[in-house]
């Protein structure tokens, strides 16, 4: 999912470079069109179609509107468009956007249509297969740790969707998810100041909302907490996180979290995977769980897991300022069926001769005899109390 963000972000990126360059060329430039297609198949492999016209006006500010966008899906795919959108309407400054920081005073895209899809080999469309990828320039190393991130380059005034519509599908499993009427309205007029967004949808037929509230985006690039809400409201599932956040010196968290589902057959049921036939409901499912965060260090100060087929507590401590990095972990079972929240194995093909019943299981059928790997807990030192 992070290559298909990143993917439409160079889109979009593409579009306003070779917009930009075409306008500083001069009027005989009006059509852009066959500009920007060959850009985006030079960096996608994918066909992009625009029916209606490319308009472009600079001053006082970059204006950009299209309308009639059609992006090819990956071959063999079942829709034959894997993003289509009726208009896109971009509002930026022009001397920020020659600095290298793109200041978006507004982004409104209207009627957006994405179909995701898996085939059986369980390989997604969102995997691009540029032309130009033998010749790409080596990937960028990593930063070392303790290095200080660059500053944000962006911000946006309003980014605003209106009835979009999202389409999953997944050959390999059988899974389908169809999210439509999707509105979404984002604002942050720039990285020091509050980043909110609101995102309504109609989930397989039941009502979603989603919002997310950051109060300052330059807080977690400068190593500093920054206050964090998230909460998703849905009749199947509600969940909900109220706190502190950091990205260094190590990702932490500080706040509470809380994820409460009435019915796990039901949700299971909602999103395409149910649990099988003649399978009971595994009931109500709650989990619990409290951060703290100091500098380095992150406590999972108490985490509860509670349902009918399952209770358990975690306290856990994980320390990346020391080398190598510690943990300290307890975990408190008293109940664990989890074949309950499980999925049913698939089905053995039909046919053949009948076959004896089978003895009845013992406690531990069914279980692998592969010895775990636990190797990698090589790079830390810590203690694991079950």
């Amino acid at each position: 999912m992070r290559k298909l963000l990143v993917a439409l972000l160079g889109i979009v990126i593409v579009l306003l470079v070779v917009v930009v360059a075409g306008a500083f060329v001069g009027p005989r430039l009006i059509d852009l069109r066959p500009r920007v297609i060959a850009a985006v198949h030079a960096a996608t492999g994918r066909d992009l179609r625009i029916d209606g016209d490319l308009h472009l006006a600079l001053l006082p500010r970059l204006r950009v509107s299209a309308s009639g966008i059609h992006f090819s899906n990956a071959p063999g795919a079942a829709a034959p468009e894997m993003v289509s959108a009726d208009s896109v309407d971009l509002v930026a400054e022009v001397w920020p956007l020659l600095r290298g920081r793109f200041v978006i005073d507004s982004l409104v895209i209207r009627r957006p249509v994405v179909a995701l899809e898996v085939d059986k080999s369980g390989r997604p469309n969102w995997a691009f297969q540029s032309p130009g990828t033998a010749g790409a320039p080596p990937a960028r190393p990593a930063p070392a740790a303790g290095e200080g991130a660059a500053p944000a380059n962006f911000a946006f005034g309003t980014v605003t969707i209106e009835q979009g519509r999202v389409s999953y599908r997944n050959d390999s499993t059988g899974q389908s998810l169809d999210a439509k009427d999707i509105s979404l309205a984002a604002a942050m007029a720039n990285p020091a100041r509050p980043l909110a967004l609101r995102a309504r949808m109609t989930l397989n037929n039941e009502p979603v909302a989603a919002d997310l509230s950051i109060d300052s985006l330059d807080k977690l690039h400068r190593a500093l907490p920054a206050a964090v809400s998230l909460s998703l409201d849905a009749p199947r599932v509600k969940t909900h996180f109220a706190g502190t956040a950091r990205l260094r010196p190590a990702a932490g968290l500080d706040g509470g979290f809380d994820l409460d589902i009435p019915s796990v057959g039901q949700l299971a049921a909602w999103l395409q995977q149910p649990l099988g036939a003649g399978r009971p409901d595994p009931g109500p499912l709650k989990v619990h769980a409290a951060f703290a965060s100091d500098g380095a260090a992150t406590v999972l100060k108490d985490a509860a897991i509670t349902g009918k087929a399952i209770k358990a507590t975690l306290q856990a401590r994980f320390d990346g300022g020391k080398t190598p990095p510690a943990f300290d972990a307890k975990v408190d079972v008293q109940q664990a069926d989890i074949d309950a929240y499980l999925p049913p194995p698939a089905a053995t093909p039909s046919g053949g001769p009948a076959k004896a019943p089978a003895p009845p299981p013992t406690p531990a059928a069914g279980w692998s005899s592969e010895p775990f790997d636990l190797t990698a807990l090589g790079a830390a030192n810590g203690t694991l109390s079950v």
